[in-house]
């Protein structure tokens, strides 16, 4: 069974924003190494086609997802915890973390001033923070 939990490394200016209170959401891109991480058919990973296709079809044409989504199957894996890691390119208990419920999973056009590019990627609101 896959973990509800997601594991993310934060720049410092990320990280704390978050912390702070004042970033509410975190943005990845659209790029095929999280459309693998994120979206599922029938439950089960994308094959490396699927990825790619995938990751074109949101690129070029946002709304078109929800086809994909009928038609395909396609869904975005609900990930129910997020745990930010501070600075650092690995996931220890010894670098300072934090861990965010989180409340939604979506595509849109995230706020630039908290880290989103001019573009579409996938954003977790977050919710309450747990530790």
């Amino acid at each position: 069974m896959e973990s509800s939990e997601l594991k993310l490394t934060l720049s410092c200016k990320w990280y704390d924003m978050i912390e702070s209170g004042t970033k509410k959401e975190e943005y990845r891109e659209i790029k095929d190494y999280w459309v693998g991480r994120i979206c599922r058919k029938q439950g089960k990973r994308l094959i490396k086609s699927e990825i790619t296709a995938l990751c074109d079809l949101i690129k070029t044409n946002p709304l078109a997802l929800l086809a994909v989504i009928i038609k395909g199957g396609i869904i975005i894996h609900t990930h129910k915890t997020v745990t930010f890691y501070r600075g650092v390119p690995y996931f220890s208990d010894d670098v300072k973390h934090m861990t965010w419920n989180i409340e939604s999973t979506g595509i849109g056009i995230g706020d630039e001033s908290c880290g989103a590019p001019k573009e579409h990627v996938f954003i977790f609101t977050l919710g309450e923070r747990i530790s």
